[in-house]
């Protein structure tokens, strides 16, 4: 069997990364509509701040819950919501 051009190969590499963007995509937009929902329920979304506020008190949350797992090195919830907080998933809208 003739080897694959390289043209070939690159296409192929091409389309795999293309998948892989769209699954991160879609991830990042599944976690943003369950944060979305539990800053809703709670209340967050009665809050009359702007999104600079807004994003600054979630931060604050965020490295509160890396120091605790950076303390507690198991893991855990805390170590999961220190890793989203670094993804850059959560990050203010310009609106």
């Amino acid at each position: 069997m003739a080897r694959k051009t390289f043209a070939d190969r690159r296409t192929a590499a091409l389309e795999e990364l293309k998948a892989a963007q769209q699954r991160i995509a879609k991830l990042e937009d599944e976690a943003a509509r369950h944060i979305g929902k539990l800053a809703i329920k709670a209340g967050l979304g009665d809050l009359d701040l702007d999104d600079e506020k807004l994003f600054a008190e979630l931060e604050a949350v965020a490295a509160k819950f890396r120091q605790k797992s950076a303390d507690n090195p198991k893991g855990g919830a805390a170590t999961a919501a220190g890793n989203a907080a670094k993804s850059g998933a959560a990050e203010p809208s310009q609106s």
